[in-house]
C-alpha cells in the first residue's frame, strides 16, 4: 500500500488501429488520474503506426504509449501491467467512456474492501443516440456484466485488480484472442480470488451498428469459447467454473425503449443471428476433425 490513505491505480488499454476511439477514452480518463496514477496505452497494431497514435494522444506526463509486438488484446494488456507501477491495475478498452468518477469509485472500493477484484456495469450508447436494429441485437447478446460478474469473472472494457492477485494468476492468457477474460476470471475464482460489484464502476461502451461488426464479434466469441472447450476436453480434468452468487440485487441492464416494429425487428434479427452461430459452431466443430486428419 502507498504511504497515501488510498491505493495508487495503472489504467492499462490495448489498443489496435483505431486511433479516434484510443482518444477518446483517453481523454475522458486523464483529468481522473491522481498525481502517483497512470495511464499505460498499449499499441498493438504495427509499429510503423505507433507515430500516428503518438501524435492524436500527445504526450502528457502521466500517458505512456507501449507497443506490443505480439498480436492480440491479451498479450497487450499483459505487457502494459508489467510495465505498470500501481497497486491496482484497472483495464478498459479503446473506445469505451469510463463515467466521470471511474477512477475515484474503483480508488474507495478498493481502499474500504478487501477484495482483489471489482467491476460494474457497462452501459450501451448508440451511435447517433437511437439504436439501429442491429446495435438492438448487440444489446441483448453482449457485455451484460451483472451476469458475468455473477459467474466469477468480467468483461475487460470494465474491471480492476489488485497486482498481487493478477500476478498470483499469472495474467491472462496471451494466446487467446477472445475470451481471455472468462478464462482468466475462471483462474481467479479457482484461486479464491471473489469479485466484487460496485454500481459507480461505470463505463459507457457503443453498440455495434451494424450486421457486419455483429457478426465478427459473435464469431470472435464462438471461436474463444470453443479453443477453451478444447482446451478443457484436451486437458487434465478440473473442476467446472466456480459460479458466485455475488450481490443479490445487482439489476440486470435494461433495454432501450424503442417502437414496436423496431423490437420486432429486432427479435427477427436476433434469431438470425443464432442461426448464423449454430451454424459457426459446426464449422468450427468441422474445421477441428479436419485438421487432425
Amino acid at each position: 500500500m502507498s504511504s497515501s490513505s488510498s491505493p495508487t491505480l495503472s489504467v492499462v488499454i490495448p489498443s489496435y488501429l483505431d486511433v479516434d476511439a484510443t482518444r477518446l477514452t483517453v481523454l475522458r480518463l486523464l483529468p481522473q488520474l491522481q498525481p502517483h496514477d497512470e495511464l499505460l496505452v498499449v499499441d498493438n497494431g504495427p509499429f510503423e503506426d505507433q507515430a500516428t497514435l503518438r501524435s492524436a494522444l500527445g504526450q502528457p506526463g502521466a500517458l505512456q504509449l507501449l507497443h506490443c509486438p505480439t498480436r492480440g488484446s491479451y498479450a497487450a494488456r499483459n505487457l502494459g501491467a508489467a510495465q505498470a507501477r500501481g497497486e491496482i491495475l484497472a483495464f478498459t478498452d479503446a473506445g469505451c467512456l469510463p463515467t466521470a468518477g471511474w477512477l475515484a469509485a474503483i480508488r474507495r472500493h478498493f481502499a474500504q474492501r478487501d477484495e482483489p477484484r471489482v467491476t460494474g456495469p457497462i452501459r450501451m450508447s448508440y451511435a447517433g443516440g437511437r439504436p439501429s436494429i442491429c446495435a438492438l441485437v448487440d444489446e441483448r447478446m453482449h457485455l451484460h456484466q451483472q451476469r458475468y460478474v455473477g459467474e466469477g469473472w468480467a468483461a475487460t472494457a470494465n474491471v480492476a485488480v489488485r497486482r498481487v492477485a493478477f500476478e498470483a494468476v499469472g495474467g491472462f492468457d496471451p494466446s487467446l484472442a477472445s475470451g481471455g477474460d472468462l478464462e482468466f476470471g475462471q483462474r481467479c475464482s479457482d484461486a479464491g480470488l471473489a469479485i466484487g460489484w460496485d454500481e459507480r464502476v461505470a463505463v459507457e461502451h457503443e453498440a455495434r451498428a451494424t450486421l457486419s461488426a455483429l457478426l465478427a464479434k459473435r464469431r470472435r466469441v464462438l471461436a474463444g469459447l470453443h479453443l477453451l472447450q478444447h482446451r478443457r476436453q484436451a486437458g487434465p480434468d478440473r473442476p467446472a467454473p466456480s459460479r458466485q452468487t455475488g450481490p443479490a440485487a445487482i439489476p440486470r441492464r435494461a433495454p432501450p425503449e424503442v417502437g414496436r416494429l423496431e423490437a420486432w425487428a429486432a427479435a427477427c434479427l436476433y434469431r438470425a443471428v443464432r442461426l448464423h452461430d449454430r451454424q459457426y459452431r459446426r464449422w468450427l466443430r468441422v474445421s477441428k476433425h479436419f485438421s487432425k486428419a
